[in-house]
């Protein structure tokens, strides 16, 4: 069996239009310091009138200076690009800076829509404010987790877990509430 592709040239047809930013998104996102926050459909959309939805693809063409978009599936790694489905499924979100800061931060992040033919949006912009913690309690501002195989023993550093406080941070103290479930959790020195 042989295939071919022969060129077809449509006269006086329309072209394809470009895919656009939805007017029903907000294109604000509010975000408290430290919390992972998915980005929702009502932050961010796109349409286009010659494809579905769920064929449409964001990129990232300007990331935000602090702080980075990622998806949940493996939330301690940026993305560059992502699906419609995944926008809408709520796999999203934006992981803020692990900074402390007293006033509010703002942020800018560019994004541009494909459709299934490849067209490219005009640039979408997504304003991003950090409001401050109102609390001096210690807090979690960093946690990337510890993945281990079976007979695997590691220290958690500071890459993995950041604690911060307003005041006193020599002070904070961290205890075990809850068991794990396998293996044991040990202190050095």
């Amino acid at each position: 069996k042989e295939n071919a592709w022969i060129p077809v040239r449509i006269r006086n047809a329309f072209s394809n239009f470009p895919p656009k930013a939805s007017f029903i998104a907000m294109y604000i996102l509010e975000v408290d310091q430290f919390i992972l926050t998915p980005i929702t459909t009502h932050t961010l959309d796109g349409e286009d009138s010659e494809s579905p939805k769920t064929q449409l693809v964001f990129n990232i063409t300007k990331p935000p200076l602090q702080g980075f978009i990622t998806h949940l599936s493996d939330h301690t790694k940026p993305i560059t690009s992502f699906t419609w489905t995944e926008l809408n499924e709520m796999l999203i979100a934006f992981q803020p800076p692990n900074s402390s800061h007293t006033e509010r931060r703002n942020y800018e992040v560019e994004f541009e829509v494909h459709d299934a033919y490849f067209r490219k949006s005009a640039p979408i912009m997504v304003h991003i404010s950090i409001r401050t913690a109102d609390t001096n309690a210690p807090r979690v501002s960093w946690n990337m987790g510890l993945v281990l195989l079976e007979g695997q023993s590691r220290a958690i550093t500071w890459e993995q877990f950041q604690v911060v406080d307003n005041d006193a941070i020599s002070a904070v103290r961290l205890i075990t509430v809850d068991g794990l479930l396998h293996g044991r959790l040990t202190v050095r020195g």
